[in-house]
């Protein structure tokens, strides 16, 4: 996904940790995509107060790293600079 993808060299270039970039860009794709927070708990099977963590780096939990980029619909390694987990959580 190329607009993924300029997104995130765009917020690299601000100086942003990778948690942060993340961070924006979520926010960015939950808004252009018209899905609250609370949407994506939703969808995800989680609590809200899980899947912020995690959207802010403060947790790696991969079944909701995978939800977010599944419901985002942005690739795992893209959106999270790092393959995919298979470690349950």
């Amino acid at each position: 996904m190329n607009e993924i993808r300029i997104l995130i060299n765009k917020l690299a270039e601000n100086g942003l940790s990778r948690e942060e970039e993340n961070h924006r860009l979520i926010k960015f794709l939950l808004m252009q995509r018209g899905i609250s927070q609370a949407d994506l708990a939703r969808r995800i099977g989680g609590a809200k107060q899980n899947i912020n963590d995690v959207c802010r780096g403060l947790r790696k939990t991969p079944r909701i790293r995978k939800g977010i980029a599944e419901v985002l619909g942005v690739g795992y390694l893209e959106l999270w600079g790092e393959e995919e987990s298979n470690e349950a959580a």
